[in-house]
């Protein structure tokens, strides 16, 4: 089981609060984890006691970081006999691209919305979207081997890309061209006999 409760502590003279998430992962060990807002720590409790459930939780107190997840990437493509050019380009995403944004963060923090929140400061730093999508791509594969090697419970850009094409299709619907006799009925012509009745009873 796994519970939120409040914590209430004072620095420096300010009253400070915080979210913290009480659980056992799946080996019988209890965890804490510390949110700034109960809404945050719900939505993570929810997500930890579905992985706990599934034997796959990584706690994040255990968690290898995004750079060490990305060395290990680049040792089992030099294992695999992966090209030379590449891993040449692999590391090169890691080295430019990934670990001076996000290197330090834990596999276990990663979220979705970091996934977004990635891309678009790649692109605010200057770099194109074209290649902001290559390292967005190699950061799902750095994920992908993670997750074989039990290192990490999930692929969020796996995650972030299915809600994108989710979206799309949602998007493509609304925005379909509206059709006549499917989305708007198709006015009724009048028939001639209505026409000569009307003319009959004198309405000229």
């Amino acid at each position: 089981m796994a519970s939120v409760r409040k914590r209430t502590w004072t620095t420096g003279g300010k009253v400070k609060t915080a979210w913290v998430v009480d659980y056992f992962d799946q080996h019988g060990k209890r965890r804490l984890k510390t949110f700034e807002t109960k809404k945050a720590a719900d939505v993570w409790r929810v997500t930890a006691q579905h992985e706990v459930r599934q034997g796959i939780h990584t706690p994040a107190s255990v968690s290898i970081t995004v750079e060490e997840a990305g060395d290990l990437w680049l040792a089992q493509g030099e294992m695999d006999g992966l090209e030379p050019s590449t891993l040449m380009q692999y590391r090169q995403h890691l080295e430019y691209h990934i670990k001076p944004l996000i290197g330090a963060v834990k596999l276990a923090d990663l979220s979705p919305g970091m996934v977004q929140a990635f891309r678009n400061d790649l692109i605010r730093e200057g770099r194109s979207r074209v290649m902001a999508k290559k390292a967005v791509a190699s950061l799902g594969a750095l994920l992908a081997n993670a997750m074989t090697a039990g290192k990490v419970a999930r692929n969020v850009v796996r995650e972030q890309a299915r809600e994108t094409r989710r979206q799309n299709r949602l998007d493509r619907r609304h925005d379909k061209r509206l059709q006549v006799g499917v989305d708007i009925h198709r006015p009724r012509m009048k028939s001639r006999a209505f026409w000569r009745t009307r003319k009959a009873a004198g309405d000229r």
